[in-house]
């Protein structure tokens, strides 16, 4: 029997640790890719067939920044009697919000009795216009809650404004106009929205938020878009018609 050669210590033999199979791991990878399948596959279906309610009335109306086809949208509808009281996400300087929020309102007929309220949401997403609305009509009493905006936003907004104004508070209903797009830019919006579901996804809260590193490539599609990161303006306060718009602190 051969003896090691001196100033040479004989070779331990490594203990092999818990190694899962490689069949498991694969297993693994197969059904996270999936589910990450199913998930956008659903997304891509909510994004392509809303479901707009369009209810006769409603306690008040939130409008939800998008292009500035909304605001005129919101007057037509509030000129047919829907809401005695609308929300107007209203944070992107002159861009039409000012037929609500502005001079032009005071003579438009179809406000005539409607209280005007207009805010700067934070932070500067769906969310944060949720958020708000969720609040005001909570301090308000009221419990029918109307939401508008656009057909490829308008199931994902559903998603976040159901979480900041539940069922055992109230109801919320969608109403959905035509924004204009054409089949590029519908194309760029449903894919953003799909990915934004994945972030409603990560969260479960009414004021639930991501952390920067994950919110960024969000924001980064958002530009990319043109749409807003943050407010221009800081703009807030009630105004029945007819009376100046009051200032208060965003």
């Amino acid at each position: 029997m051969s003896r090691p050669a001196e100033g040479r210590v004989p070779a331990r033999p490594r203990r092999a640790g818990p190694r899962a199979p490689r069949w498991m791991l694969a297993a693994l990878a197969v059904l996270a890719i999936a589910a990450l399948a199913y998930g956008a596959a659903w997304a891509a279906r909510q994004t392509l067939e809303p479901h707009a309610e369009n209810p006769e009335h409603v306690d008040a109306l939130l409008v939800l920044y998008s292009q500035p086809a909304v605001y005129d949208a919101a007057l037509d509808l509030l000129g047919a009697g829907v809401a005695d009281r609308v929300f107007v996400s209203a944070h992107l300087g002159p861009d039409g919000h000012e037929k609500l929020c502005g001079e032009p309102a005071q003579a438009d007929p179809r406000l005539h009795g409607v209280t005007v309220e207009c805010f700067s949401p934070d932070p500067v997403t769906t969310q944060g216009e949720v958020m708000y609305a969720g609040e005001r009509m909570r301090a308000l009493g009221l419990q029918d809650l109307g939401v508008l905006t656009f057909g490829e936003h308008l199931e994902r907004a559903r998603l976040l404004a159901r979480r900041c104004w539940p069922e055992e508070e109230g109801t919320v209903s969608m109403y959905e106009f035509d924004a204009g797009y054409d089949d590029g830019v519908r194309a760029r919006q449903a894919a953003y929205a799909v990915l934004a579901y994945g972030k409603a996804g990560l969260t479960s809260g009414c004021g639930d938020e991501l952390p920067g590193v994950v919110r960024w490539p969000l924001d980064l599609a958002k530009r990319a878009l043109g749409m807003p990161v943050e407010a221009a303006v800081r703009t807030a306060g009630v105004r029945p018609v007819g009376v100046t718009l009051a200032e208060t602190s965003a």
